[in-house]
Order: structure tokens, then C-alpha cells, then sequence
């Protein structure tokens, strides 16, 4: 006799132990369209058997890859933690604009002229709407 799987592959019919190891490792990993290529007999056994130990290696440098990048990542984080913050000091000058007191001076003459003459233009609005009331004949 052999094995339990060599027994096991030829009570089923697909030939010896190591064939049905990798049945059973399809079966186990593969998807849906792989188990529907091999019932319609389109690729074999071994095919779907070496394309899914294929896929899987891929996959697993991928994974690889990427926990190296993680723990990269981690390690320049950590690195980063540890180390003192910059202090960026910067004189910051705010310009005034002063004004001569001789432009002071100006400024508020013009000020008070201005209301003057609002107040004459009041005065003088005031007469015309009270002689449009009452015209003199």
C-alpha cells in the first residue's frame, strides 16, 4: 500500500498522493473561477496548482514589502519623536507711519473747515425749502 493520501487519491481518481495535494490545496485557496476552469477541465490540475503558488509568492513579497515600508516608516516617526523641536525665531517690525505734527495740524483745520461748511449748506438748504413754501409775489 501507500500513504493515507496516495489511498485517498486513487479511491477518487486523480492518480497518486502528491496530485491530490495539490487538489486539496486548490480547493483550500483558490477562487471561484479557478474551481470552475478546472470542473470544465479548460486548465489542469498542476496548472491552477503552479498559477496559485505563483500568485500566493507574489502576494507574499507584496506583504514583505510592505512591512519593511511599515517598519520604515515607524522607525523615521520614532526618530522624529526623539528629536528637539526647532524654535524659529523672528523679529517681526511693524511699520507705523507717523505723521508730522504740521500734517496733524492740517488734517483737523480741514476737519473743522469741513463741518463749517456742512453747517453754511444746511443753512442755506433750509432758506431755499422755506422760500419755495412760502414764494413772495
Amino acid at each position: 500500500m501507500g500513504t493515507t493520501r496516495d489511498i485517498v487519491a486513487e479511491k477518487i481518481g486523480i492518480g497518486s498522493g502528491k496530485q491530490y495535494e495539490k487538489a486539496k490545496f486548490i480547493a483550500e485557496n483558490a477562487d471561484s473561477e479557478t474551481i470552475k476552469q478546472l470542473d470544465s477541465e479548460e486548465i489542469s490540475i498542476h496548472k491552477a496548482y503552479t498559477d496559485l503558488k505563483v500568485e500566493y509568492k507574489e502576494k507574499d513579497k507584496l506583504i514583505e514589502q510592505l512591512q519593511k515600508s511599515e517598519q520604515l516608516t515607524r522607525k523615521r516617526l520614532e526618530e522624529q519623536g526623539e528629536q528637539e523641536p526647532q524654535v524659529i525665531e523672528r523679529e517681526v517690525v511693524k511699520e507705523v507711519v507717523v505723521e508730522s505734527k504740521e500734517h496733524i495740524n492740517i488734517i483737523n483745520k480741514l476737519k473743522d473747515e469741513n463741518i463749517e461748511l456742512k453747517d453754511i449748506a444746511d443753512f442755506y438748504k433750509k432758506k431755499a425749502d422755506a422760500l419755495l413754501k412760502n414764494p413772495r409775489s
